[in-house]
């Protein structure tokens, strides 16, 4: 594909990318399942059973482009078109719940809720002081959504530098993230720029400009890297690119049912897919640190539960909490050892009470101080 855009992977692990000249498919194991040949350029895409009168469901290909969202069959067909959401939309991620989808719109900056007709059903994110809601602060056109098995759809706040939990009725529940160039924050003016979802409910997000991937537990505590901006190629260049027509393009993210990560290169016009570290990869990377490294502490410490390894990236040590399946050793060590999944823990059903001031370009945001309502 000359120029991918966008990346989705469904429940059965079949690998979506959307580009200027329509849809490539890819099984699991990398072989093509076919093109679609659909109108672009597509901004985000979703795939999903969608119900239809009488009980019934039909394979749905939903794609985000420019301000309307159009609905296609696994043929290719057109289904149909939502183009209900202004002349200054931009739509930018789409989320399936049970009961409707989640339409990112960065130019509006707001979350549309429609039923699966495209009909309206409700708006998130909006500036609200009495619930607690600061307001989608989105300078650059970069907003995105995820649907979590615990009812709650995770929501980008970019140029505050977090990520919010909403209840389907607007509620806000939770938030995590803070601005800054360590592990556990998010650099430049905006990011995360994508986020997606774990089994277990941790949150994996890709920051844009300086192309970082991470791991975030459920309550927003880093876990570990995934990938570095030497991943993508020269951070030194990626530090310094001003122009657009410089920038490296922002890479797309996805999870598949086995919580391996996969990530689309647009520049490169690649697709990697990276699994979790085992104990035993852990223990080969250990093994193999440098002599100069030897009276420094360890960058990749297990976190026993999860099977991740941590690394001190920020320090220029570029190891990762995943390793790319296609370079995987598999000796017999590494077979045998097995990640012990960690569950996660209850997600907070309250709001913090917030206490700093957020600002962001191109507005300020508010000072949240309220509590959420329940």
């Amino acid at each position: 594909m000359p120029q991918p855009t966008a990346l989705f992977v469904d429940e059965t692990d079949t690998v979506w990318i959307a580009g200027a000249d329509g849809i490539e498919r890819y099984s699991e194991d990398g072989r093509s399942a076919g093109t679609l040949a659909v109108n672009g350029p597509i901004r985000c895409l979703a795939v999903a059973d969608l119900p239809l009168p009488g009980g019934q469901t039909r394979r749905t290909i939903l794609c985000g482009s420019g301000s309307e969202v159009t609905l296609w069959d696994e043929a290719g067909k057109p289904l149909g078109r939502w183009n209900s959401f202004g002349d200054k939309a931009v739509i930018t991620s789409l989320a399936v719940a049970e009961e409707g989808v989640f339409v990112a719109d960065a130019g509006n900056r707001v979350i549309h809720y429609v039923d699966f007709q495209g009909e309206f059903i409700g708006q998130l994110a909006q500036r609200d002081r009495e619930r607690g809601i600061v307001g989608l602060v989105v300078p650059s056109p970069y907003l995105d959504v995820a649907w979590g098995s615990d009812g709650l759809l995770r929501v980008v706040n970019p140029g505050v530098h977090r990520v919010e939990y909403y209840q389907p009725s607007g509620d806000l529940e939770f938030f995590w993230g803070k601005a800054g160039l360590q592990k556990d924050g998010f650099c430049g003016c905006c990011n995360p720029a994508h986020i997606a979802l774990l089994p277990d409910g941790s949150t994996v997000t890709l920051e844009k400009a300086l192309l970082r991937v991470k791991v975030f537990s459920p309550q927003g505590e880093f876990r570990c890297w995934v990938a570095g901006p030497d991943f993508f190629g020269d951070a030194e260049s990626m530090a310094t690119e001003t122009r657009d027509d410089e920038r490296t393009p922002v890479p797309d993210l996805a999870v598949d049912s086995r919580g391996r990560i996969v990530l689309l290169d647009c520049g490169r016009r690649k697709v990697f897919v990276l699994e979790p570290k085992t104990a035993a990869d852990v223990s080969a990377t250990e093994r193999n640190e440098t002599a100069a490294e030897s009276g420094a502490a360890a960058p990749g410490q297990a976190e026993s539960a999860a099977g991740f390894a941590e690394s001190a990236a920020e320090k220029g040590e570029a190891e990762s909490g995943f390793v790319e399946t296609a370079e995987k050793k598999r000796d017999a060590a590494s077979e045998k050892a097995e990640a012990v999944p960690k569950k996660p823990e209850a997600v907070p059903k309250k709001a913090e009470a917030v206490a700093e001031k957020a600002e962001a370009p191109p507005e300020k945001a508010e000072a949240a101080s309220e509590k959420a309502a329940p």
